[in-house]
């Protein structure tokens, strides 16, 4: 109770706990400097806004945590920028996006954001000309 206290209320409702959870917070709590308040507010601080799974990230926290598993590591995922939160890639307050939108998504290492950036228009005139055209949009003779 005092570990999920801040969870998120719709994650706090759904969560089941298991007993794998039970263990995974057991080796948590015995790591080194690492408090029951400690961890309720790391829990607390977890940001599901975005989320499609609340209790696998849940889970997914607690064993990185743990040490029972390494944080995603996919080949074709960004590196963590280290300034956000480093399981959902986000941060708990919106901010402006590769776009200019409001998102809670780390405009630096979020998939998503990434992605934004890397579809910016280009508007570059030196490559514009070598296919014929004066400005963006325009059609050639």
């Amino acid at each position: 109770n005092v570990v999920s206290a801040n969870l998120d209320p719709h994650v706090k409702r759904k969560f089941q706990p298991s007993k794998e959870s039970e263990h995974l917070l057991d080796v948590i709590l015995e790591r080194p400097g690492i408090t029951a308040t400690g961890l309720r507010d790391r829990l607390g601080a977890i940001n599901f806004a975005t989320s499609t799974n609340n209790t696998g990230l849940l889970m997914n926290y607690l064993r990185e945590l743990s040490g029972a598993k390494e944080a995603n590591k996919s080949h074709h995922r960004t590196a963590w920028c280290g300034k956000c939160e480093k399981v959902s890639r986000t941060y708990a307050e919106q901010g402006p996006g590769n776009d200019g939108k409001l998102t809670y998504d780390c405009p630096t290492c979020n998939d998503n954001q990434v992605r934004v950036k890397e579809r910016e228009v280009i508007n570059d005139p030196e490559l514009l000309k070598q296919f014929g055209w004066n400005t963006f949009g325009s059609i050639p003779d």
